[in-house]
């Protein structure tokens, strides 16, 4: 995948911070006034066309009567667009570039709209200092040691004959399928489909699920080919960007990467792991690899294993304080996850459940604690092959055991969600670091 290119400058969003003592910031995101003004006017014209005014013809209604009538719940109904149009994905771009130890989720805290000033999201944002008490590099990291079982081996020989004579016999896959990713550019344009209305078109990833609620996603995606650009009304992106009100904007699609599920890459496996190149024969280091996720023991994978050792050791080398609120944030985060799980009746019953949830979410926010501040410490950087690789993981549920740092739940009421371009890379990011560390402390051992 060719990478594409991210100009800040022609953003329709800017960035401001202002520092909040003593654990937290305001993140303010602001939405230029042409921006607001062309969107603001055509969901005007888009509502003309579905109401019916009284002593009016639909579709006639003057645009001063409906500024009058309608005006706040347009406004209220482009606050929640834009969030999911622009907003969440440039918070996300900005976050990693910004200095400060972010704890947990931004939280909205405010939010105006007006069409001749432009637009404001603040968002509450925790912060912590994260100290080092030494080197990373120079701390003593061992593995844990493989499992020796004989048929461990012979499991991945099989994984990786039958995946390769799958791509000898389906070739590279240029059109989307199902189980497929899509990153597709997305625009508001005219309702003749002829031309894109706004300055800049948003950037999300989908799965194309394969159960009968993701019917219109297939309706829509199925069978297109990378650079292919159509225009479609679909009720399943105007559901996605405004569930509050029912709209009928006519969008400006393009099909920018597709990862396909049919067939997997060993290529893209290697680049994500020795980004930094790998001196050994391709067969001898896929074949170590896919190890890690095929040696399990008590159904934890060698994988699984040896991350937990890391962020045991790592955790002994940074100091930090995590906010009360920021546990109990991420412990209902958690808790909403679990309950979705068939065994909670029996995790429930135990008498510490509360307070291994608790423990829990500590845990994880420390480790991304960590991994933020090691990805500024280390400049890493996200590639569009980055992103690419890390999806093609998310194809095979083998191969989904590498991913520790996993993407945000994809599902709504069980149907695919397109995910911001931005979110996605925050995930590509952490799980590139995480194998920065890794390899660097493997060469070292």
């Amino acid at each position: 995948m060719a990478q594409r290119e991210k100009n800040v400058a022609d953003s329709c969003c800017t960035w401001t911070f202002e520092e909040r003592e003593p654990h937290g910031f305001c993140a303010c995101v602001v939405v230029s006034q042409p921006f607001i003004k062309t969107l603001y006017q055509h969901a005007l014209d888009r509502h003309r066309d579905s109401v019916q005014a009284y002593g009016f013809v639909r579709g006639e209604t003057p645009i001063s009567y409906l500024e009058r009538t309608y005006r706040s719940h347009i406004i209220e109904h482009l606050k929640e667009f834009l969030l999911n149009y622009s907003v969440i994905g440039h918070l996300c771009e900005e976050f990693y570039r910004h200095d400060a130890c972010v704890v947990g989720d931004p939280r909205l805290v405010s939010s105006k709209l007006e069409p001749n000033e432009g637009a404001e999201f603040v968002f509450s944002v925790a912060k912590t200092a994260l100290t080092p008490r030494s080197d990373w590099r120079k701390m003593i990291f061992r593995r844990p040691i493989r499992r020796n079982y004989k048929d461990i081996d012979r499991q991945v020989v099989d994984f990786i004959r039958e995946e390769r004579s799958t791509t000898s016999v389906d070739g590279v896959k240029k059109r989307v399928g199902i189980s497929d990713w899509v990153l597709f550019g997305l625009n508001l344009c005219s309702p003749e489909g002829c031309s894109s209305l706004l300055d800049q078109e948003a950037f999300f990833w989908i799965r194309i699920g394969r159960e009968d609620a993701d019917r219109e996603a297939q309706e829509l995606f199925l069978d297109k080919g990378v650079s292919d650009t159509f225009s479609t009304k679909s009720a399943f992106l105007q559901q996605f960007l405004s569930k509050r009100v029912d709209t009928d904007y006519t969008f400006l699609i393009t099909i920018v990467a597709i990862v396909p599920h049919v067939t997997f890459s060993f290529e893209g496996l290697k680049q994500h792991f020795f980004a930094g190149g790998e001196s050994e024969k391709e067969d001898v280091a896929v074949h170590r690899l896919l190890i890690d996720v095929f040696s399990m023991r008590h159904d934890i994978s060698l994988r699984r294993e040896t991350i937990e050792a890391l962020f045991k050791v790592l955790s002994r080398q940074f100091s930090s304080y995590i906010p009360r609120e920021q546990i109990d944030q991420h412990g209902a985060y958690l808790l909403k996850t679990i309950q979705r799980s068939p065994d909670y009746p029996v995790y429930r019953l135990q008498k510490n459940f509360k307070s291994v949830v608790s423990q829990l979410a500590e845990k994880q926010l420390r480790e991304l604690l960590i991994i933020d501040h090691l990805a500024r410490a280390e400049q890493v950087f996200v590639s569009g092959d980055d992103v690419v690789n890390y999806l093609g993981l998310l194809t095979r549920p083998r191969t989904r055991e590498f991913v520790y740092f996993h993407l945000p739940p994809t599902q709504f009421n069980g149907q695919e969600q397109p995910i911001p371009e931005g979110v996605v890379r925050q995930s590509v990011l952490r799980e590139k670091v995480l194998n920065t560390v890794l390899n660097y402390l493997a060469k070292r051992a």
